[in-house]
C-alpha cells in the first residue's frame, strides 16, 4: 500500500509524480481572465426562476383557492368572490380610519404609512390654519383639504396665493371628489369603462372659486385648471381658458395640451373642423417650444380612428407616425391600437397592417406606458374576427399574448378577447384544432358566453362530433349558464336527438353518456320548475320542439320508460311550454310503445297528437291495428280520433 498508489491502474507512486511533473511542465500557461461583473437587480433572480416555468393553464387564478371545492367556474361567482376578499380589505381600512386610536402598536421598521391610521383628520369644531391645510392637500385628502379651506375662509383667516394655487391643483385634478389614493385591484379588474364618456366636471365647485380667487393668474394657475377641465370634459369651458390664455400670452403646459387635443373628440363637430383644431393645437405648441411626448401623439391617433372619416383618418395617422418617427418618439402598445382602428374598419377594405404590427412587436419587450396600452389586444383580435377574419393572425396575436399575460387588463377585456377569438375558431377551425384550444382555456382562463357555447355546439353539430358533447354538456352545467338560458339546452338536446350508436363499444358507451344528459335536462327542468313554486325564482323554459328532442333521444336509447315520463310532461304540462312538438319524435314513441305491448301510452300519445294537428299519428295507428291486435275499445278511440281529424279537416 506504501508502494502503490491504485486508480483503477497499479502505477508506482514515482512514476506517476514524474508523469504528473512532465506534464506541468510541457503544457503552456493558461491567461485566467475575471469577468466584468454584471449589475443585477434586486428581483433577477426571481425573473431567471421565472423564465424557467410555462403557464399552467389546468389551475385556477392565483387570486382563487387552489381547492376542487372552492374553485368558482362561473363568471358571476368569481366575480362575487373576488369582490368579496377586497369588501374584507375595505371593511379593515374603515375600521382604521374610524377608530385609529384602536391602532397605537406598530412593530414595523421603517414605519409604513399606508399601513398606519391617517395622523390627523378633518373635526369641524376644530380651529385649523393654513400649515393643516397643506397637510391635507399633500397627503392627497380632497374632501378633507376641502373642508379646511372652508373652515379658514368662513372664518376669515388669510391664505396664501401660494397654497391656493396648489388647492386649486388638486380640486381641479380630482374635480372636488375624493381621490382614490388606495388602489383596489380586484374593484379595478372587473370595473367596466364607459366607451363614451360624458361629462362629469360639477359647475361652480371650488376650483371654480380658487381660480378666481388667484390674484396672479400664471401660466401653472392656467394649465391646472385647463388640465382638469378637459380631464372631466368640460371642453366648452377648457377651450375658453384656452383662448383666454392665449391673449394674456401665457405658455400652457404639455399636460394642458394633452388634455385639449384629447377633448377634441367629444366636440360636436364635423371631422374637418376637429382635425383643423388639433392641427391648431400642434402648431400653437411648436410656435412655443413645447416639446410633444407620447401621450400627445396617442391623443392624436385617437381622434384620427374616430373621425368618422376612413381614408382622411388614414392619412392623417400615417402623417401622425411620421412625425413620431422624425422626433425619435417610440410608439407604445396604445399607438399602434388606434393604427389599428384607423385601418381595420369592420366594413372597410382589408388591411393586413395588424401581420406586420404583430412581427414588429414579437421582437420587443413589451412594457406598458401608459393606461390604454391594455387595449392593444383586445382590439387586435376584434380586427381578426370581424375584419380579418383569420385565424392565422389570431394565433399569433394569441401567441404574443401568452407571452404577455399582463397586457390584457381587466376581466371585461379579458372576456371581449375570447370572445372574439373563440368565435373565430369556431367558424374557421376544425373541430378537433378548436377543442385543442377549448380544453386549454376552459374554464379556469375563460368561461364561455351563452353564444360562445351555442358556437361550439354548432361546430359539433357540423362535423358530426358527438364525442366532445358530454364534456361540453358537463362545463354548460358547471358554469350553471344553462339555467339562465333555455337556448343552451334546446341545442344540446337537438345534438342528442341526432345521435345513432353504431353499436362499437366506444358508441355505446357514448351513448349512454347522451341519454344521461337528456336525463340531467329534463331533472334540472323540473327541479328549477319545483324551485320557482317554493320560492320566488324564474324556471328554465321549455319548449315542446325540445321535449320532443329528448322523447326522440330515449327513443334512440331504446328507452321508452324515460320516453314515456317526457311524453306525460308534454302532456299533462302544456300551459309551461312553448309550442308544439313536432310529429316525428311522437309518431316514433307510438311506434316503439306499440311494438313493446304499452298500446295504453301509444293511445294516449296520439290522442294528444290529434289535438295539435299531428293526424298522421293516430292514422299510424289505425293502419296498424290488425297488426297488433288492438282490443275494441281502442279501436273505437281511433275511429273517433280520426273521424274527428276528418271533419276539422273539412271545416278548413
Amino acid at each position: 500500500m506504501n508502494r502503490v498508489l491504485t486508480l483503477g491502474l497499479n502505477v508506482p507512486r514515482r512514476g506517476l509524480s514524474q508523469l504528473v511533473s512532465t506534464h506541468k511542465t510541457s503544457s503552456p500557461e493558461v491567461q485566467i481572465e475575471i469577468p466584468k461583473r454584471i449589475q443585477r437587480g434586486p428581483t433577477d433572480i426571481l425573473r431567471a426562476l421565472s423564465s424557467t416555468l410555462k403557464p399552467d393553464y389546468t389551475a385556477p387564478h392565483y387570486r382563487y383557492h387552489d381547492d376542487p371545492f372552492l374553485i368558482p367556474h362561473s363568471s358571476m361567482n368569481k366575480r362575487s368572490f373576488s369582490l368579496a376578499k377586497e369588501s374584507g380589505r375595505k371593511a379593515a381600512r374603515y375600521f382604521l380610519q374610524k377608530y385609529p386610536e384602536s391602532f397605537k402598536y406598530d412593530p414595523a421598521d421603517p414605519k409604513i404609512a399606508a399601513f398606519n391610521p391617517p395622523e390627523k383628520k378633518f373635526i369641524e369644531e376644530n380651529d385649523y390654519t393654513e400649515e393643516d391645510l397643506l397637510y391635507f392637500i399633500n397627503n392627497v385628502r380632497v374632501i378633507d383639504a376641502q373642508s379646511v379651506f372652508n373652515s379658514i375662509h368662513t372664518k376669515g383667516v388669510e391664505v396664501s396665493q401660494k397654497t391656493i394655487l396648489l388647492l386649486l391643483q388638486l380640486m381641479s385634478f380630482y374635480n372636488c371628489r375624493e381621490a382614490e389614493t388606495i388602489n383596489y385591484l380586484e374593484e379595478l379588474y372587473f370595473s367596466h369603462k364607459e366607451l363614451l364618456p360624458k361629462k362629469t366636471w360639477t359647475d361652480g365647485n371650488l376650483a371654480e372659486l380658487l381660480f378666481e380667487m388667484l390674484e396672479d393668474k400664471d401660466t401653472v394657475a392656467y394649465s391646472a385648471y385647463i388640465y382638469g377641465l378637459a380631464k372631466h370634459i368640460h371642453v366648452e369651458k377648457a377651450f375658453a381658458m384656452y383662448e383666454e390664455m392665449r391673449l394674456k400670452e401665457l405658455v400652457p403646459s404639455l399636460h394642458a395640451y394633452n388634455g385639449l387635443i384629447h377633448s377634441v373628440q367629444y366636440m360636436a363637430e364635423g371631422a374637418d373642423h376637429r382635425w383643423k383644431l388639433v392641427t391648431k393645437l400642434l402648431h400653437d405648441m411648436q410656435a412655443n417650444g413645447v416639446q410633444p411626448n407620447l401621450i400627445t401623439f396617442n391623443n392624436v391617433l385617437e381622434l384620427c380612428s374616430r373621425l368618422g372619416n376612413a381614408r382622411m383618418g388614414k392619412n392623417y395617422a400615417l402623417k401622425t407616425l411620421a412625425e413620431m418617427r422624425k422626433l425619435g418618439i417610440e410608439p407604445s402598445l396604445a399607438t399602434y391600437m388606434y393604427v389599428l382602428r384607423s385601418f381595420c374598419k369592420t366594413k372597410g377594405p382589408i388591411s393586413t397592417i395588424l401581420r406586420e404590427i404583430i412581427e414588429l412587436l414579437d421582437e420587443k419587450v413589451l412594457v406598458p406606458q401608459e393606461a390604454r396600452d391594455f387595449d392593444f389586444f383586445l382590439w387586435a383580435m376584434i380586427v381578426c374576427n370581424e375584419h380579418l377574419f383569420n385565424k392565422d393572425v389570431a394565433y399569433k396575436v394569441n401567441e404574443l399574448l401568452e407571452k404577455n399575460p399582463d397586457l390584457l387588463g381587466s376581466s371585461a377585456r379579458h372576456s371581449k378577447y375570447y370572445y372574439h377569438f373563440f368565435k373565430l375558431l369556431a367558424e374557421t377551425e376544425d373541430i378537433d384544432g378548436y377543442m385543442l384550444v377549448y380544453n386549454k382555456y376552459v374554464p379556469n382562463t375563460y368561461i364561455p358566453e351563452t353564444s360562445i357555447y351555442i358556437e361550439t355546439l354548432q361546430a359539433i353539430d357540423l362535423n358530426d362530433a358527438f364525442r366532445y358533447l358530454p364534456q361540453v354538456w358537463s362545463d354548460i352545467v358547471t358554469s350553471m349558464i344553462h339555467e339562465r338560458n333555455s337556448a343552451i339546452p334546446g341545442s344540446v338536446l337537438s345534438l342528442t336527438a341526432r345521435f345513432q350508436s353504431s353499436g362499437t363499444p366506444e358508441d355505446d358507451k357514448l351513448h349512454q353518456q347522451i341519454i344521461e344528459i337528456a336525463r340531467h335536462t329534463r331533472d334540472r327542468w323540473n327541479a328549477s320548475r319545483q324551485r320557482s313554486v317554493n320560492t320566488f325564482h324564474v324556471p328554465i323554459m321549455m319548449n315542446a320542439k325540445d321535449i320532443g328532442n329528448m322523447i326522440q333521444t330515449f327513443i334512440n336509447g331504446s328507452r321508452l320508460d324515460e320516453a314515456w315520463i317526457s311524453v306525460q310532461h308534454l302532456i299533462e304540462r302544456q300551459h309551461e311550454i312553448v309550442g308544439f312538438s313536432e310529429a316525428s319524435p311522437l309518431l316514433n314513441f307510438v311506434q316503439r310503445a306499440c311494438h313493446a305491448g304499452e298500446f295504453n301510452q301509444a293511445l294516449y300519445c296520439a290522442k294528444y297528437c290529434a289535438e295539435i294537428g299531428h293526424i298522421s299519428v293516430p292514422d299510424w295507428m289505425k293502419q296498424q291495428a290488425e297488426r297488433y291486435a288492438f282490443d275494441q275499445k281502442i279501436l273505437e278511440e281511433l275511429d273517433h280520433l280520426t273521424a274527428k281529424s276528418s271533419t276539422a279537416e273539412a271545416k278548413k
